[in-house]
């Protein structure tokens, strides 16, 4: 079968009707705003074709459009509807699927803008959904999505649409007009006015509809010309039987069509060639031209499925259980037979010989498990898995560890498997250290089990690279004197997972947020598929590097993204995550208050199976956000009950001494927190975690400016790459020698990055150091960060107005418009005038430092605003 064979259908039915549409979103597309757009529709209404017209309009324009497509009959199969995006060669790269996407994408892109064409997205597997978001940010791509309006909740849906630029056009049936202008194209002359209004009316403008009711008037005689006019005789069916008609024009098929239809049903996307092994050339062709299939090229070849989703629904709906289980053992074969070259084919030809009920060779089921895992599909990997027996032991390891089942993993790790080649033995070595230290808080024993490893496996294997990685983790979250180092050629999906992710934190820890940003920007950094918990610690860190490096704006924006996506995987570990690093960034933008909600549920969800380094982050900032809130006694609890369950020797200790420093601070004790910042930013020196020791020195020096933690903090900032880093330099420095000038610059350039509560705390400072200035330069600066610190001032910021005591009545009036009363309900309520109520408001603004009432929520939350809440 080949490009040429099947072509366009000899019977063409145009566009018609959707100009508008078209211009529309290719203007939006084609714009230099980042965008995106989810066409909704019913079935039939035209979506894909529209979809098609606008992506040849963006193509003709200048962009590097790629079209995928979700199939139901797939099954969710990973990465199945990545086809497009996928180098031709499987293999090796499954492992590194993102970033060989990410760098063949923008090598076809050679600088175009990129849209990725994605119809009936309901159907996208978890693995293509995560692939598309990723080329969405990281090359960047637009979005051009299509899917039927009830599968709004489907969780690639809901992933898709965490994107804030994803716009959503509800695309609605033709209009009269439209519905002659069409059938006068496809039958060459106009309709009577009587047989338009009931095609019109019986389809109710929905193209597939009318394409079947003309296809069937035509085929039995009742649609013929009289006098110039083409006009229907006799009834029409009700728009309720329409699809009974599409259903009774496959069942009026002949037995070859059917039988071709329904291979393409049950096993779309279907290899061209596989197919042409079931089916003979010339009926497919048929097929083709009454658009019942649709064939497309992809790097792969030529893929087949279903011209339209409901045709697969009706042909699966009549197919008995015996029946399929013989069509799913005759597409197994065909695929073997052809060497299917589309997505994911051994795994696909496993799984239906599966459910043939077939009996498989245990090689092939293992080959087809580790495909899964890699694809990010460790449930189905773990099911294939234990179908193996003993054999699959590595692999039900695996996917037990992806899905953060760590006891299970242990149970299944813990036996002899000496009799295992040694290969395998370290790479579950390798599996077991890890599961041990990030699963079971057991860092010792995972020590113990890398270094049995490597002195009882033979020469050759002692160097394994997944041992590195386990050695690296042990290092980066342990004692801290790990060297980096980090051998390639890591391909188990699993660890090499946990290499991608404890690579970027030693990045980070060592000085280098921006690198990390830049390498998950081009595609060299990615949050791993296969482990829920290690992608939401990568998927972090990439959020805290932004942070880190002086992009709060990108981090909180991609942070809310990557939160919005992992809420419907429903991974408690990789929310909390996410919601920690939200709350890191809302209190480095000064809102406290803010952050409180997102730390507050990280800490919901963690529990004593979350891995223990996110427990140590999650309780360190959930901590100090408490203290600068005023409550302190929670803060100092929650640092206790934390220090009691981290391992010994941890450099994760650090974090809660950290916590424990802006604990004492936000208390008033600036000066023992000072102490305790300064001690922990030379220790982190001295273990080369440059970004960590930025961040102690910079809170040491800003509590108590003095040229030795200034020159530590300039040692830092030079040797790591973060241009944040220099500024924190700058701010302290200035403090330490009282530069005026210098502090103006840090200042401005603090609030121009976002970091609203230490840029108010240097325009305080500057303040302090102007005296009585009258054009004061930093004053105007000071009133601007108090609005967006939405009153939060942290106590060591002297000078700065803390909001007023409320009145009793003020405080009434606050409370009941905080609750979204508007004016006249409270005056109501009160009986006050709406004036009065309105000048109440107005000096509760003024002194709570908000704009609105949006605003007051926030505020009168917060424990510092109830404590002076009333004079």
């Amino acid at each position: 079968m080949t490009a040429t064979t099947l072509a366009t259908p000899a019977v063409h039915w145009p566009l018609v009707g959707r100009s508008t549409e078209v211009q529309h979103l290719s203007a939006l597309l084609g714009g230099t705003d980042e965008a995106g757009v989810l066409l909704t529709g019913e079935a039939g209404v035209g979506k894909s074709r529209l979809a098609q017209e606008v992506a040849r309009r963006c193509t003709d324009a200048g962009m590097l459009v790629s079209t995928l497509s979700g199939w139901e009959a797939a099954d969710g199969l990973p990465l199945a509807a990545a086809a497009p995006l996928l180098p031709a060669a499987g293999g090796d790269g499954l492992a590194r699927a993102f970033t060989a996407a990410t760098r063949a994408l923008r090598q076809r892109a050679a600088g175009r803008p990129v849209l990725l064409h994605i119809d009936d997205a309901q159907h996208l597997d978890a693995a293509s959904t995560a692939l598309v978001q990723h080329l969405a940010g990281a090359v960047p791509a637009k979005l051009l999505v299509t899917a039927r309006p009830e599968a709004m909740d489907a969780p690639a849906l809901r992933a898709l649409q965490a994107r804030p630029t994803l716009q959503r056009v509800s695309i609605g049936p033709l209009r009269p007009a439209a519905v002659d202008a069409l059938i006068r194209a496809v039958l060459g002359g106009p309709l009577d006015r009587l047989t338009l209004r009931r095609l019109s009316g019986i389809t109710r403008g929905n193209p597939l509809f009318l394409r079947h009711l003309v296809d069937a008037g035509l085929a039995a005689g009742r649609l013929r010309p009289v006098d110039g006019l083409w006009r229907w005789h006799g009834t029409i069916c009700s728009h309720e039987g329409l699809r009974d008609l599409v259903a009774d024009v496959l069942r009026r098929l002949d037995t070859q069509e059917r039988a071709a239809l329904r291979y393409v049903a049950h096993g779309e996307p279907m290899s061209a060639d596989a197919l042409e092994t079931l089916a003979p050339l010339p009926v497919l062709e048929a097929l083709e031209r009454r658009q019942l299939i649709r064939v497309d090229r992809f790097a792969q070849g030529l893929l087949v499925r279903c011209g339209h989703p409901l045709y697969g629904e009706l042909m699966r709906a009549t197919v008995s259980d015996r029946d399929r289980r013989a069509l799913y053992g005759r597409l197994a074969a065909a695929v073997d037979a052809a060497g299917m070259p589309g997505p994911g084919a051994h795994l696909r030809s496993v799984l239906w010989r599966l459910a043939a009920r077939e009996r498989v060779p245990v090689p092939d089921i293992l080959r087809a498990a580790r495909d899964a895992l890699d694809r990010g599909d460790a449930v189905r990997a773990e099911s294939l898995a234990r179908s193996a027996g003993a054999a699959g032991v590595e692999v039900l390891a695996g996917a037990l560890v992806a899905q953060d089942n760590a006891v299970a993993a242990e149970a299944l790790l813990d036996g002899g498997h000496e009799h295992l080649p040694a290969a395998d033995r370290a790479g579950l070595a390798a599996l077991r250290a890890l599961n041990l230290f990030w699963g079971l808080r057991r860092p010792e024993q995972a020590a113990a089990v890398v270094d049995r490893a490597r002195r009882t496996l033979p020469a050759e294997q002692r160097a394994d690279p997944r041992l590195g990685v386990a050695a690296l983790a042990l290092s980066v979250f342990g004692d801290g004197r790990g060297d980096g180092a980090l051998g390639d050629g890591v391909t188990d999906s699993v660890v090499a997972g946990a290499a991608s992710a404890i690579r970027a934190y030693a990045a980070v820890f060592a000085g280098a947020p921006a690198r990390v940003v830049a390498g998950f920007r081009d595609g060299d950094l990615a949050a791993p598929r296969a482990w829920a918990s290690m992608r939401g610690a990568a998927a972090a860190c990439h959020v805290h590097a932004l942070a880190m490096a002086g992009e709060l704006a990108a981090a909180l924006s991609t942070g809310r993204a990557y939160h919005r996506a992992a809420l419907p995987r429903g991974a408690a570990s990789e929310v909390a995550m996410l919601s920690l690093e939200l709350g890191v960034c809302e209190v480095w933008a000064g809102r406290p208050a803010r952050a409180l909600p997102y730390l507050r549920e990280a800490r919901a969800l963690i529990d004593e199976h979350t891995p223990f380094p996110i427990q140590a982050y999650v309780f360190s900032e959930y901590a100090a956000c408490l203290a600068a809130l005023g409550r302190g006694a929670a803060a100092a609890s929650t640092v206790r009950y934390m220090r009691a369950r981290l391992p010994s020797g941890s450099v994760l200790g650090g974090h809660l001494d950290m916590a424990e420093a802006r604990c004492r601070a936000h208390r008033g004790d600036a000066a023992g927190g000072a102490r305790i910042a300064a001690a922990l930013g030379e220790r982190y020196l001295a273990l080369d975690r440059l970004t960590s020791a930025a961040d102690s020195l910079y809170l040491a020096g800003r509590l108590r400016p003095g040229a030795a933690v200034a020159e530590a903090l300039r040692q830092a900032a030079r040797r790591a790459d973060s241009p944040l880093f220099v500024v924190f330099a700058d701010h302290v420095d200035a403090l330490a020698h009282r530069d005026v000038d210098r502090l103006a610059a840090a200042c401005e350039d603090l609030a121009g990055r976002g970091y609203a509560a230490v840029a108010l705390e240097a325009a305080a400072s500057g303040v302090r150091m102007e005296g009585k200035v009258r054009d004061s330069r930093f004053r105007p600066l000071l009133a601007t960060l108090g609005e967006r610190c939405e009153g939060f001032v942290p106590p060591w910021a002297e000078g700065v107005a803390r909001p007023a005591a409320l009145t009793v009545r003020e405080r009434q009036i606050a409370d009941l418009a905080a609750a979204g009363l508007p004016n006249e309900a409270i005056a109501q309520r009160l009986r006050l005038s709406v004036r009065t109520v309105g000048n109440h408001l107005y000096r509760v603004y003024r002194k709570l430092g908000v704009t609105g009432r949006d605003g007051l929520p926030r505020v009168l939350a917060a424990p510092a605003s109830r404590s002076a809440a009333v004079g």
